[in-house]
């Protein structure tokens, strides 16, 4: 009989405990969807339940989410704030904080660093991106000073299956309150929405005006004709490299664990003689 009651008020008190895990749960859920509410608001649009709001008040369409990278015990919170941009336009851009070893693969030619002209900005952080002229113009001081705000960061071009194109920007940890978010969110939407003008100046500061009629002159487009060319080369190029490094660390991956597999082969074996 004592063994029964010590086994009823286990059960009791691990049912209290699962009860106020699941009401603490659904508390905290509760008060989420109702920052992503807020957040929604903000952008004029919707949210859901998975940790996502998106809206296009801010001259692009927006989309924040509250996302886990990695799983299981490695699985860490971060938050991924999209921009939609238009996908006709070559564009690629992988922005994260240099490490110690990417000055030795830079001078190997395996990894592309656009210099922005920022030297504090350009020490701290890795731009493998393209097309050069575009990307500085798209990187200013705003995107700059947001991407330092962080120490675990990064920017990138995401082309999604469907065919289009956000810019999206990552940093650790999840953050719901809107005053915190908000001017991340507004430069994000000032991002997408600068990419159409970023190239048009670019190909407007290379148009030259051709003789002709003396007061009508006009404008050769081939500059920024051949401009475009050249643009979707260094596109390509960064986009060669990044697909090569990614198959070569791979490869060591690989490498790796059939090394590791032979290795315990063998000692198996031995331990079997």
């Amino acid at each position: 009989m004592p063994a029964m009651i010590v086994l009823v008020i286990v059960v009791l008190i691990v049912m209290m405990i699962v009860t106020a895990w699941s009401m603490a749960a659904a508390k905290q859920k509760a008060a989420r969807l109702s920052k992503l509410a807020t957040i929604a608001a903000y952008l004029g649009g919707e949210h859901d339940e998975a940790g996502k709001a998106w809206g296009s008040s801010l001259g692009a369409k927006i989309t924040l989410e509250l996302a886990t990278r990695g799983a299981g015990s490695s699985s860490e919170n971060w938050t991924h704030i999209e921009a939609d941009v238009p996908a006709v336009y070559p564009l690629a851009i992988h922005v994260r904080r240099h490490t110690r070893s990417d000055q030795r693969v830079i001078a190997r030619g395996e990894m592309v660093d656009i210099i922005v002209g920022d030297q504090l900005f350009d020490d701290a952080f890795l731009v493998e991106a393209a097309p050069a002229d575009v990307v500085r113009a798209l990187i200013g001081p705003e995107v700059r000073s947001l991407l330092a705000a962080h120490k675990e960061v990064d920017l990138e071009t995401v082309d999604r299956p469907d065919g289009t194109r956000c810019i999206k920007l990552g940093f650790r940890g999840w953050e719901d309150e809107l005053e915190k978010i908000r001017s991340p969110l507004a430069v994000m939407g000032k991002l997408g929405a600068h990419v159409r003008e970023a190239y048009a100046n670019a190909d407007a500061a290379l148009e030259q005006a051709t003789p002709g009629d003396p007061y009508r002159p006009v404008v050769d487009a081939q500059p920024a004709r051949d401009a475009q060319a050249v643009r979707e080369s260094e596109v390509g190029r960064v986009k060669a490299v990044r697909d090569k490094r990614a198959a070569d660390a791979h490869a060591v991956t690989v490498a790796v664990l059939v090394a590791i597999g032979l290795v315990t082969a063998i000692g198996l074996a031995a331990t079997l003689r």
